[in-house]
């Protein structure tokens, strides 16, 4: 009988680290996967080496990591009013997601401008003619638009008709005003000629409201003469110094020659001196045909403190059978 051959045994222990070391061999290929599980020794069947254990799958490539998206530009920071512009975040670096920039902070608003003043009412001007004061000037710019406009500043000039304050003047017994203080001033139209030698007294133009017709104002020339025919129209104007309602005039050339005035002349008023009105226009004195007191009414009584006279044609002009005369007043008188 034949005897069988031995059988070789394998230890438990050499089994196990045999399937270890074919499972290393085999997992190794896995990039920073897990490892594959360990196959277990095999039971050995009837004695047979025990199959290695199960090869452990690949691990699964680890994925690269995310690629950071670029940090979001920040928007530059609002523009504060009347401030320095916000600067703009800077740029998320790449990599892990990049926190946006942080916004630039706003710019400090602009200080507004203090409220604008006022410019200070003036007083009206009241009495002698006097006028409104003068604008005052806009606020300076502020938080607003420009300043309001001030109110009128406080040079007294004139105020218009409703800061007229009209006097009430002492009257004579024929009704007319007392001339205390009167002045008056006589122009032409460019150099007024002298007066002739014989009659330089005539210069002195208070002699018209003196109350005596034997004195009087005159041209000292003929209307028609080569030295005052060019300078028409001619100007007498009184100032009464202060407002009055003036309703008539008369004018009377005086003793010495009756028929002394001029052909045609207007009437003209005025609170202040400069700006003038028309109150009678065109009209033509009876003196030089009837050699008498001459009278111009007005056509409503007018508040005025300067009357001026204006010569504005010869007698001949208007009449070329009278003869050429002086203009003079011996006595002007004014009505309320």
């Amino acid at each position: 009988m034949r005897t069988a051959p031995p059988q070789t045994r394998f230890s438990t222990a050499y089994s196990a680290g045999l399937a270890l070391f074919l499972v290393t061999v085999l997992g190794c290929n896995a990039s920073n996967g897990p490892s594959g599980v360990t196959g277990s020794g095999g039971a050995a069947s009837g004695g047979q080496a025990a199959s290695g254990g199960t090869k452990g799958s690949g691990g699964t490539a680890a994925s690269g990591g995310a690629m950071g998206s670029g940090g979001a530009t920040s928007s530059g920071g609002a523009t504060g009013s009347g401030g320095a512009t916000g600067s703009g975040g800077g740029s998320g670096s790449g990599g892990a997601p990049a926190s946006g920039g942080a916004t630039g902070s706003g710019g400090t608003s602009g200080t507004g401008g203090a409220e604008p003043m006022h410019g200070t009412g003036g007083a009206a001007g009241r009495g002698e003619g006097g006028r409104g004061g003068n604008s005052g000037s806009a606020g300076e710019g502020g938080a607003q638009a420009g300043g309001r406009q001030g109110m009128g500043g406080t040079s007294p000039s004139d105020g218009g008709v409703d800061d007229v304050v009209i006097h009430d003047a002492a009257v004579m017994d024929g009704g007319a005003f007392v001339p205390t203080g009167w002045t008056a001033v006589y122009t032409c139209t460019g150099t007024c000629p002298a007066q002739m030698s014989q009659d330089t007294a005539d210069m002195d133009t208070a002699r018209a409201f003196d109350g005596m017709l034997g004195t009087r104002w005159s041209t000292g020339q003929y209307q028609q003469s080569t030295a005052l025919m060019s300078k028409f129209p001619l100007y007498f104007t009184v100032d009464m110094k202060q407002v009055m309602n003036v309703s008539k005039l008369t004018l009377n050339p005086g003793t010495k020659d009756m028929y002394d005035a001029p052909g045609q002349m207007d009437v003209l008023v005025s609170l202040d001196g400069t700006t003038f009105a028309t109150a009678v226009s065109g009209h033509k004195p009876s003196s030089p045909s009837m050699g008498n007191t001459d009278t111009i009414m007005f056509t409503t009584p007018t508040a005025a403190r300067y009357i001026q006279l204006k010569a504005t044609m010869t007698i001949k002009q208007v009449s070329s059978s009278l003869g050429d005369r002086y203009w003079a007043i011996g006595e002007m008188n004014v009505f309320p």
